[in-house]
């Protein structure tokens, strides 16, 4: 069986679709569409059938032009007829763009049955891996504040009461007067953790559009007047993600009250999941994110794991893409 596939224009329905589903995040949402469009991406959304939704991107890149799907990829991947339509779609696609594979982050959880079925399809693992929250902490909402600190390690139950007692202030806005702010802070955060980072623009076009629909908030701490730590979360339907964030060098333990009162007005808010959004394993102590994967992993939840992601191969020139990734990687260790 063929299954028919039709683009969507309408937002709304999209939104609709994926409350049905599991793992959503921001990156799944019609608004995530259309912030990549209002930077100048090429990006198109389509539903297969009636049971399944999709959306392309295309990245021109100096490696090559390739389809991009993260995680907005939604139907039934142990039907076969549907996946076999998909994936003939996205090979007419990518030979209309010019691309020479498309790359795939499906949101599903991790697991070897997952594994056999992508190789079997024909995907191959890819050898760079996005950081899009694959592996992340997340919070139960629906717990008591009570159940919530329990389940908290003890050193982070007693640097949020540090904070309290040392009066740390914790303000939220959805307006644009601290973004300034934002910038310096979060750059000389990125500059001392020698991190990768996103160009300020790309955050702040971000922020001002999501917060324009009430998704995105920035929470605010202060310490004796002064500020000392930014952060943006950004809601999507039951779940908020700990998006964007930095903080000043100092002894009082600002950030920690700040995911706190965070926690506490999310849960107010009827949310359900607290998603930390991207962490590191927890062995790998090389790896930048290290020391932030141990704040995060701090405030209990539990660990979610989804499936890598995974390349189809359209061109045998994809073999020399995935050679220049592969030594992208040797570099990266």
């Amino acid at each position: 069986m063929k299954y028919k596939i039709e683009q969507i224009q309408d937002g709304k329905m999209w939104n609709t679709f994926l409350k049905g589903q599991r793992y959503i995040n921001v990156l799944s949402s019609w608004e995530w569409i259309e912030f990549e469009r209002s930077l100048g991406f090429d990006v198109q959304a389509y539903s297969i059938g009636e049971e399944g939704v999709f959306a392309l991107r295309v990245v021109d890149a100096k490696k090559g032009k390739y389809l991009i799907l993260k995680q907005n990829t939604f139907l039934d991947w142990k039907n076969k007829d549907m996946v076999f339509s998909l994936i003939a779609f996205l090979k007419l696609k990518c030979k209309e763009k010019g691309c020479k594979f498309f790359r795939i982050s499906p949101p599903l959880l991790k697991s070897s049955e997952y594994e056999k079925l992508f190789s079997n399809y024909g995907f191959k693992k890819a050898l760079l891996q996005p950081a899009d929250g694959q592996l992340t902490v997340v919070l139960d909402l629906q717990k008591s504040l009570e159940d919530i600190q329990k389940e908290m390690r003890k050193n982070t139950r007693y640097l949020i009461r540090k904070g309290e007692k040392r009066n740390v202030e914790v303000l939220h806005t959805d307006g644009l007067e601290y973004l300034d702010d934002f910038k310096k802070i979060y750059f000389d955060t990125v500059k001392r953790h020698k991190w990768d980072a996103s160009e300020f623009d790309y955050i702040k076009k971000q922020y001002e559009l999501f917060s324009s629909k009430d998704m995105s908030r920035m929470f605010v701490a202060k310490y004796k007047g002064e500020i000392m730590a930014v952060s943006i979360f950004t809601k999507f339907q039951d779940q908020v993600i700990y998006h964007h964030s930095g903080s000043i060098l100092t002894e009082t333990p600002v950030m920690y009250v700040l995911i706190w009162e965070a926690i506490k007005y999310y849960k107010d808010l009827g949310v359900k999941e607290f998603n930390f959004f991207g962490i590191s394993e927890k062995d790998d102590m090389k790896h930048p994110w290290y020391g932030l994967s141990l704040f995060k992993r701090g405030f209990g939840g539990n660990e979610r794991r989804l499936m890598d992601s995974y390349d189809y191969p359209v061109s045998r020139s994809y073999y020399l893409v995935r050679g220049i990734e592969g030594l992208q990687k040797i570099r990266m260790s």
